[in-house]
């Protein structure tokens, strides 16, 4: 029997209230089907990215390289090659002795990967056992990493790549034309302005990329995963309570799955009820809205203060707080805001003494900031190229409207 827990799940891959998109598997089975493709996976954050690749590639098939700003090229390729166990061996001994890494050495040689010697690391040994050593492993490129991932059937999967430096993006854009030639498959995974600079870095991918968005769900999505819960619970929302999820959501689909939770948690729903439960008072929404919005509070407090303090003493970091009334106040679309639209928003909530250049400067100091005040993952994005503001999370902004006083009101 299922609990609530299980049943509306909003992170992980849900197993009993994941709903399929029909033009999404036709994608990912022609790109598995299509030699020398790779496929990226963009959209907003908790809209479902992970669970897609997840559910219709499977991860017996994938090793997930979970990224962050430290992730290098040569970082990448070493992970995969310890997740193949390309430069482990295996040795048993009988006795207590040290053991040299010559069976590694030969390993490595009949591998093909290198000519010479490989550094081989040693250990001690007492008695009858295993012993699993590891060498150091040579400079390895797309060509190698290819053949073993072939071989091993597997293809590779960079999540979060938008956390990563522009520097890997296009050192990643160069060698994903080599393993386009050798029919080894990569999938990457990240919000959208950032996944497909990995395209722009290297227009020789035309043709050798699908791209797949994610999006905030509609109407009758919601309410199609409201069903496959009511179902489990055996409960029945009525027709406001379905509306009034999907306007406090925004289609999100990991707000669908914890607002329908917390109602569920609100009337000590936690498993199948043995009749038929009718929920249909709509003051429930709100009330988990706001017990949702509570508990993460103590995080995004700690955000705006940081935020708001900006990264100078002159005055002019009056500008950071507005930022965040901008985010509780107007909506962001997954396209991103324009500076000047930004400027524009500002002013009409009521910063009038403020200039377009203040702006500017403010929202190209935004990513430095978080850095500075260790923010991380990001929770705002600005990107200099496109001129766009970004909103990465979008918790931080439900947040903020059921808790408006986190960002003071002076």
């Amino acid at each position: 029997m299922c609990n609530v827990f299980e049943v509306f799940q909003s992170s992980g891959v849900p197993q009993h209230t994941r709903i399929e998109v029909p033009e999404h598997n036709t994608r990912i089975l022609s790109f598995l089907s299509t030699p020398g493709e790779h496929l990226i996976i963009h959209g907003p954050s908790k809209t479902g990215k992970s669970t897609l690749w997840i559910s219709q590639v499977g991860e017996k098939y994938a090793i997930k390289i979970p990224c962050n700003e430290s992730t290098t090229l040569e970082s990448t390729y070493r992970d995969i090659a310890d997740e193949l166990d390309i430069f482990f061996t295996n040795s048993t001994s009988t006795d207590e002795k040290v053991k040299a890494g010559f069976k590694a050495e030969i390993k490595a040689k009949i591998y093909g990967l290198i000519d010479g010697k490989a550094g081989g690391s040693y250990g001690t040994e007492r008695g009858e056992q295993k012993d699993i050593q590891r060498i150091t492993p040579p400079t390895i490129g797309a060509r190698n990493i290819s053949k073993y991932l072939k071989a091993a059937d597997k293809h590779v999967v960079l999540e979060n790549i938008h956390y990563c430096t522009p520097e890997f993006r296009r050192e990643l854009s160069k060698d994903l034309h080599n393993f386009s030639d050798y029919d080894c498959k990569w999938i990457i995974v990240g919000v959208q302005h950032q996944a497909d600079q990995v395209f722009i870095e290297n227009r020789d991918l035309v043709g050798r990329l699908r791209e797949i968005q994610s999006g905030l769900f509609s109407l009758p999505q919601v309410s199609e995963i409201l069903k496959l819960g009511e179902e489990k619970l055996r409960i029945k929302f009525s027709d406001d309570i379905r509306r009034s999820i999907f306007e406090e959501s925004g289609g999100n689909a990991a707000l669908v799955q914890d607002i329908a939770k917390n109602i569920c948690l609100l009337l000590e729903i936690f498993s199948k009820q043995d009749t038929l439960t009718e929920i249909s008072d709509v003051n429930l929404v709100s009330r988990a809205c706001k017990e949702i919005a509570s508990s993460c509070a103590q995080v995004y407090s700690k955000f705006c203060d940081d935020i708001v303090k900006g990264g100078r003493s002159d005055g002019s970091t009056e500008k950071y707080k507005w930022f965040l009334k901008l985010v509780r106040d107007r909506l962001i679309p997954t396209s991103g805001l324009l500076n000047t639209e930004v400027y524009k928003m500002i002013v009409e909530l009521g910063h009038t003494d403020i200039s377009q250049t203040s702006v500017t400067q403010g929202l190209q100091y935004m990513n430095k900031l978080q850095q500075k005040r260790h923010i991380n993952p990001p929770v705002l994005e600005y990107d200099e190229e496109k001129s766009r503001l970004y909103l990465l999370d979008p918790y931080f902004r439900f947040c903020l409207q059921w808790i408006p006083g986190l960002i003071e009101t002076d």
